[in-house]
């Protein structure tokens, strides 16, 4: 492309091609994502929430999906970096975004499918969507989405505000995050290796 005005097309052509050879085909938006906040506590003398989170949604609210939000007391719409763990990954830089007025949420990937070869058909958004091709990374991706559904119902956090970050596998997936669902401000996908940030030029053939 030569200058912005074509960049929306590109774009298109860009998620095509990438569902046609790397992703497969993820379903549209449910339009019936619920939440509910299952608890709440206040932290670190009061200055910030930890919430425990649960949404239901897909066909016939078949999926549900919990994650935690720790955000800043404030009276400013908060940005929010979503992370996608491995299993109870702690976040080393969690206070200094509470200084800086940024909100976390961490979630488990595995609650929507699972991280195994021999166990993959299990995957409960494969059971709920069974006719579309997408496979692990695009079904991981998908629950960002459904995260940012929820978080269009609250006041407190700024939706124009969102980053997403993940490490290894979990990079690739906040990468493919990113590229489908634009309310995504900015991708940090860390360690994401081939299949990810990395370029399949240089390192091979293999996702690793």
């Amino acid at each position: 492309i030569s200058n912005a005005d074509e960049w929306p097309q590109q774009r298109q052509y860009l998620k095509e091609m990438l569902a046609y050879y790397l992703y497969g085909e993820m379903p549209p938006s449910p339009g019936n994502v619920r939440g509910s906040v299952l608890e709440s506590r206040a932290v670190d003398g009061q200055k910030a929430v930890e919430e425990n989170i649960r949404i239901t949604f897909g066909p016939e609210n078949a999926l549900s999906m919990d994650f935690q939000l720790l955000r800043p007391v404030t009276d400013k719409k908060c940005p929010v970096l979503i992370w996608n763990v491995f299993s109870q990954e702690e976040c080393p830089v969690a206070g200094e975004l509470l200084e800086h007025g940024i909100a976390l949420i961490r979630f488990n990937k595995e609650q929507l499918g699972v991280d195994s070869h021999a166990f993959y058909h299990q995957s409960p958004c494969l059971k709920a969507y069974p006719t579309y091709s997408w496979r692990a990374i695009a079904v991981w991706a998908w629950g960002y989405s459904r995260i940012i559904d929820y978080l269009e119902q609250r006041d407190d956090i700024d939706t124009d505000k969102i980053a997403v970050t993940g490490y290894s596998r979990n990079g690739k997936v906040a990468l493919c995050a990113a590229i489908y669902d634009e309310r995504i401000a900015v991708a940090v996908p860390c360690g994401s290796g081939c299949g990810g940030s990395g370029n399949f030029r240089f390192l091979g053939g293999g996702l690793g």
